[in-house]
């Protein structure tokens, strides 16, 4: 036997006008919403081949007490409080992970923006190994973002120090400075592929533009 049509019809406009209003009620843009990663603008990758844009002389950089707690205050409210792990497919700790990105960007400047490379990017940044693993608690978690900054500055500063001592000296002719360029290359690239376990970290072409 089978419904009645008007029964029938009724509860299918019934449950249709049930979703719509549900939907009018649930659904929304994201990407509009005022979270860090809609506001801050991303950045090109091919801008950071430009040493300008990572040396440390040219972006000065504090890192104390005041700072730190600052550094904290800043991450603690993104981390969500209830992980979505691999059964949501860490879509919360991505999520995460992208606001974090926002906030050093925006509060450092460009040369920041590798400080979640290790090396699963073909980076040896230590301390923020990915969302899955580094999105936690939010003091868990601002803490590993600061060591991965950290750490980040810090291999950013090795790079301009070799830099200086790999320079031409002044006054090298054409040749000599061709000859010492050339050899200064070779020794950057090797020495900063060999601390990446993927060898072919992108930041080396940064090299190659800056002995240009």
């Amino acid at each position: 036997m089978g419904w009645p049509a008007g029964a029938a019809r009724g509860e299918t406009e019934g449950f249709a006008a049930t979703h719509e209003r549900q939907a009018r009620t649930l659904t929304y843009n994201r990407d509009s919403l005022p979270f860090p990663g809609n506001l801050v603008p991303r950045l090109p990758l091919g801008t950071t081949f430009d040493w300008n844009r990572l040396d440390p002389a040219l972006h000065p950089f504090v890192w104390d007490g005041e700072e730190e707690a600052r550094f904290h205050a800043l991450i603690r409210p993104w981390v969500p409080p209830v992980l979505s792990g691999p059964a949501g497919w860490w879509a919360g700790e991505l999520w995460c992970e992208e606001q974090v990105d926002a906030i050093i960007r925006e509060r450092y400047g460009s040369w920041a923006f590798a400080w979640n490379w290790d090396e699963g990017y073909g980076g040896h940044v230590d301390g923020w190994g990915s969302a899955h693993t580094s999105v936690t608690t939010p003091d868990g978690t601002a803490a590993r973002a600061a060591a991965g900054l950290l750490n980040w500055r810090r291999s950013l500063e090795w790079l301009a120090r070799r830099f200086a001592e790999l320079a031409p000296p002044p006054g090298a002719s054409p040749e000599e400075r061709s000859r010492r360029l050339e050899r200064s290359c070779v020794r950057l690239v090797t020495e900063w592929t060999g601390t990446t376990p993927a060898g072919w970290w992108r930041p080396r072409s940064a090299a190659g533009s800056k002995a240009g």
